[in-house]
């Protein structure tokens, strides 16, 4: 038990060390444009975050300093494939939180310089502006100044309010093209995915170039992983006595299913996986006590924090998960003793979910590496008041079988 806690510690302290290791290098290439139109190519500080930071920390190529610059200043930026530009606009605020709806329907504008990041860019551009709760939506033809896209809630009375939906109508006057109807306006929706949709479908009508910023973005998407390897697992009974069997190495196989998040870079993912492993009979501390040949499906479910080098067609993983082991369904516990509490035999049933850590490797999003190590605690047996530990260490190799999005 003290050595399962130990290397349990040892991992994790390994996973935050070597999470905060790879931290410390979250540069993404990037420029930015300053006030005076100098374009400047360089790796820019990268803390995902949709509302415009205040300063940018970069480091120029070929350089290991880092520099900052107040983002104030700038005309431009861009990080990876989110772009950002200044412009001067026309910009209605209200809150879109019922308490503080506004008593006018029509768009309160004021004059103001804000950044706006870039979802389409072509004959017709689609921007959004960030801050706090409100997703703001501007429109820019050729050459203009962006335009908001005005969806806006006002109070009728201090219990009824309505919708102004004027963006429906804005994207009709402006989007005239046989692909698209007024009737798939009259129902289109305020969100980035919907309008992004329409302006470019506008774009390719009129045959022109656009460029969807918004389709760089992280995807979900899920792996079938097949998987073989090696189990190390014993048992150690609690109650109505305590024994403990010796570790046994046996051949493992499983099947994966993993879901990567659409968030950041694809760093999270969540999993679900049946290992198929077995344990070979054996005498305890106690002769008189005996575990047959058995087999044991352990079902587990968790959670992926995935780490990307920069370069390289390896990246590591870490994951958290609760296990539960299910065994066959055959009489697997044996005794003989005239102990009080004494069993003849038992099945080892009722097991419960406990936790088990793990880490490993993908090579190319095609080959899979993983260790994990799991103590699962205590166990209740449904025929008798037998109380037991199932602890194990895996070690698999495993290859992708289906991937939804190519590498």
């Amino acid at each position: 038990m003290k050595k399962t806690i130990i290397k349990g510690v040892a991992l994790i302290l390994f996973l935050f060390s070597t999470r905060f290791a790879f931290a410390q290098v979250d540069f993404e290439q990037g420029y930015f444009v300053d006030a005076s139109g100098n374009k400047v190519t360089c790796l820019i500080k990268d803390y995902g975050k949709e509302n415009i930071p205040e300063t940018l920390i970069y480091k120029k190529e070929g350089a290991t300093r880092e520099e900052e610059i107040e983002t104030a200043t700038l005309q431009e930026f861009q990080i990876e494939s989110r772009n950002f530009k200044k412009f001067t606009v026309e910009i209605d605020k209200s809150p879109n939180k019922p308490p503080f709806f506004s008593k006018v329907k029509s768009g309160e504008y004021k004059t103001e310089t804000v950044f706006l990041q870039t979802l389409t860019k072509g004959e017709v551009s689609l921007y959004v502006f960030f801050d706090t709760e409100l997703r703001i939506f501007f429109l820019q033809t050729e050459n203009q100044t962006p335009v908001q896209l005005l969806k806006k809630h006002y109070r009728v009375s201090n219990k009824e309010f309505k919708v102004n939906y004027l963006f429906r109508q804005q994207l009709w006057n402006t989007l005239k093209c046989d692909s698209i109807q007024r009737s798939y306006l009259s129902r289109i929706k305020y969100n980035a995915a919907a309008l992004n949709s329409v302006v470019g479908k506008y774009n390719n009508c009129r045959g022109g170039q656009s460029t969807n910023y918004l389709s760089k973005k992280a995807k979900s998407k899920f792996l079938f992983t097949g998987k073989f390897g090696v189990a190390h697992s014993g048992i150690e009974l609690l109650l109505p006595f305590q024994d403990e069997f010796a570790k046994k190495f046996s051949p493992l196989i499983g099947l994966e299913f993993e879901w990567f998040l659409p968030i950041r870079k694809n760093n999270w993912s969540v999993f679900f996986n049946v290992n198929h492993q077995s344990y070979g009979g054996d005498e305890g501390n106690d002769p008189d006590i005996i575990i047959n040949n058995h087999a044991t499906l352990v079902f587990s479910y968790g959670v992926r924090y995935h780490v990307y080098p920069k370069d390289g067609k390896l990246h590591l993983f870490f994951n958290a998960m609760l296990s539960q082991p299910n065994f066959s369904n055959k009489t697997i516990l044996e005794t003989n003793t005239t102990l009080p509490g004494a069993f003849r035999t038992s099945s080892f049933e009722g097991t419960s979910l406990q936790l088990g850590l793990g880490m490993g490797a993908y090579l190319n999003s095609r080959w899979f590496a993983e260790y994990r190590i799991g103590d699962l605690g205590k166990k209740v047996g449904l025929n008798s008041s037998l109380e037991y530990k199932y602890p194990y260490q895996t070690l698999t190799i495993g290859y992708v079988i289906f991937n939804n999005r190519k590498p």
